[in-house]
């Protein structure tokens, strides 16, 4: 019989429903379209931070990272394009779990650079 419940029960039982969230959706913060974007929730997941960093934090983070690989490369990207290269991925390149070496390199520096 339901009728007769532990009060307390009742209580936890209205409140469980909003201890549990969905995780919000991934956010990927654009570059200059040429390098990849890169998602917020796969930074968090490659490099183990927790939730206690927010999404906007880690945004704040990435941006100079991102400007200060793409900087870096920038000579590089150019004589890619001149040589026909719409974006990174199409570099000719090795490939690991489908995904273009020079993209996960990519993704790898701006990663560590924004963790520190």
């Amino acid at each position: 019989n339901t009728a007769y419940r532990n009060p307390l029960h009742r209580r936890l039982e209205a409140t469980m429903s909003f201890i549990a969230t969905d995780p919000a959706p991934a956010t990927t913060v654009i570059t200059n379209g040429w390098f990849p974007g890169i998602d917020i929730g796969a930074m968090r997941e490659a490099m183990q931070l927790s939730g206690d960093v927010t999404d906007a934090r880690l945004k704040q983070a990435l941006l100079p990272a991102m400007i200060d690989v793409n900087t870096q490369l920038a000579r590089w990207r150019m004589a890619q394009q001149a040589n026909g290269h719409q974006v990174m991925a199409d570099v000719p390149a090795d490939q690991l779990d489908g995904v273009s070496v020079l993209v996960h390199n990519y993704t790898s520096a701006v990663f560590c650079l924004a963790k520190h």
